[in-house]
């Protein structure tokens, strides 16, 4: 898939099951992913370093980020699965992200210190403001999905471009496919993590 943005070229490779696992800017790798399954990041490289993602138990979205060098960032989301903060080793808070509703970033603490998943826990791209949950794009300046929903109605939105109902704060969609509830799933702790301490590193 090509996509030209203010006339920069940028290029993203997908694999047999619809993964993104690389991206081009103006014919040069600057990212990399690899998948621990269809949703699951379980390592990135921004091409400069390789980062890699710690998850507790079956959880969603990983509990800590691991540089190369071996430093550890514990991550902290929303009731939706929103990256909100990032911590360092010692628990001090080395960034912060506030969004809006449907997920645009209204701050961003440090901005130079850049972590994959963004809002609802999605893959940010920060060149397009683009989130990808599985299937589809999503763009956080129009609150709506960049392709139509792949299995139509059987989403439950009759509009194949909208994002969970038009209900952000409570819906997530990680396939890009159909929205989920917080109410109806705030006891799976593989879906949604609440922002309550600081979770298990997984590399201890």
């Amino acid at each position: 898939m090509e996509v030209e943005n203010q006339n920069r070229v940028f290029t993203f490779c997908h694999d047999e099951q619809g993964r993104r696992v690389a991206k081009y800017f103006n014919g040069q790798l600057v990212e990399a992913y690899g998948w621990l399954d269809f949703i699951r990041l379980g390592a990135f490289h921004d091409g400069r370093m390789r980062y890699e993602f710690g998850y507790a138990d079956n959880a969603r979205l990983p509990s800590a980020m691991r540089r190369e060098d071996g430093a550890v960032f514990p991550l902290h989301y929303d009731q939706v699965g929103s990256l909100r903060v990032v911590a360092d080793a010692d628990g001090d808070v080395i960034k912060e992200i506030l969004y809006d509703p449907f997920g645009g970033t209204i701050e961003d603490t440090n901005p130079g210190f850049r972590v994959p998943l963004g809002f609802a826990g999605g893959l940010h791209d920060w060149d397009l403001g683009f989130v990808r949950f599985g299937w589809r794009d999503y763009d956080t300046f129009t609150g709506r999905w960049t392709a139509p929903d792949p299995i139509g109605d059987k989403g439950g939105d009759p509009d194949w471009y909208g994002y969970c109902l038009d209900d952000p704060v409570n819906g997530v969609d990680p396939l890009g496919l159909e929205g989920g509830f917080w109410g109806g799933m705030k006891k799976n702790r593989s879906w949604v993590r609440r922002i309550v301490g600081q979770d298990p590193c997984g590399y201890r």
